[in-house]
């Protein structure tokens, strides 16, 4: 259980929201305040009295439309289609159930993670998310696709890329369907020169490391929301995007002596692998890691007769 990242409290304890094992589910602790779960559900329903212990934001995709039933003051009846959403934040489901196959990517969000977004100081019910049973939303349904297709892909850049794309789909949520709204400011300047030198700084030092934004954004006290704005104000890049750089050019610099190991370079700059590092150094220089020491690094053949004398 403690590997499923979707879990409901019922009168039996708290259990995953269904006991069908995901298709695809985010590693525990990959994205902080966040987890994923990709599941292929038969008709069914979940425990009599399930209350979420998180915000949850779903994607469904059905062959065909569905009635979900639930019992909220009342009965409740919805027909959901190909592509609906539905958002729920930490609350009591009655008897919810629906009446054919479906496939529902889950996405959710750690209760204290909408307010860690802000720097607005309001108390937890502001935070929440609007229920929504059939919401169409096509920019919000891609962000759900990406995150799950960098899952699929063993998310090859490391855990960045998801979480940056976890707090988009948060920021964006937060905007558009919380309880009470919420307007981000549009900073006009960046980090501070103070501010900026730090983040940069730690970049370069742990560019083998797992980083994450909200590590960088707590290091100089800034809101995630604001943090992300504000670096790319004064980089010219996203988070993610500064880093890749940073690791490419950190790889550069490795391959031009040479005795590491190419695969031990990946690992040194933060790629999961040698052939991530290959995909990526191919998409930004047109060659590979292999070529580029080729061209640039004096032979390992004539290295090795140097060294016999």
């Amino acid at each position: 259980m403690e590997n499923r990242p979707i879990l409901v409290a019922t009168d039996n304890g708290v259990c995953p929201a269904v006991p069908d094992e995901p298709t695809l589910a985010a590693p525990a602790g990959a994205w902080r305040g966040f987890g994923m779960e990709d599941l292929h559900l038969s008709a069914g329903e979940l425990p009599p009295q399930a209350t979420l212990l998180q915000h949850v934001i779903c994607t469904v995709s059905c062959p065909e439309p569905l009635t979900v039933h639930w019992r909220e003051n009342g009965e409740h009846y919805q027909t959901v289609h190909h592509g609906d959403l539905f958002l729920r934040s930490q609350q009591e489901l009655v008897d919810f159930c629906w009446d054919k196959p479906m496939d529902v990517l889950v996405l959710g969000v750690g209760i204290d993670t909408f307010r860690s977004l802000s720097s607005e100081d309001r108390n937890a019910s502001a935070f929440e998310l609007q229920p929504r049973f059939n919401l169409q939303d096509p920019f919000l349904r891609r962000m759900m696709l990406a995150l799950r297709e960098d899952l699929r892909n063993n998310s090859p850049t490391g855990p960045l890329l998801g979480e940056s794309i976890c707090l988009s789909i948060a920021s964006y949520a937060l905007q558009n369907y919380s309880v009470h709204k919420h307007g981000f400011m549009d900073y006009q300047r960046g980090l501070s020169p103070q501010s900026l030198k730090l983040v940069l700084d730690y970049i370069e030092a742990n560019l083998g490391a797992d980083l994450s934004i909200r590590g960088l954004a707590e290091r100089v006290g800034v809101p995630l929301h604001y943090f992300r704005k504000l670096f790319l104000k004064s980089t010219g890049f996203t988070v993610h995007e500064y880093v890749l750089r940073a690791r490419i050019a950190r790889a550069q610099q490795l391959l031009k002596g040479p005795h590491l190991e190419i695969a031990k370079i990946s690992r040194e700059v933060g790629f999961s692998s040698q052939s991530h590092l290959t995909a990526e150094f191919r998409r930004r220089l047109g060659v590979t890691p292999a070529v580029y020491r080729a061209m640039v690094a004096p032979s390992r053949v004539q290295v090795a007769t140097s060294s016999a004398f």
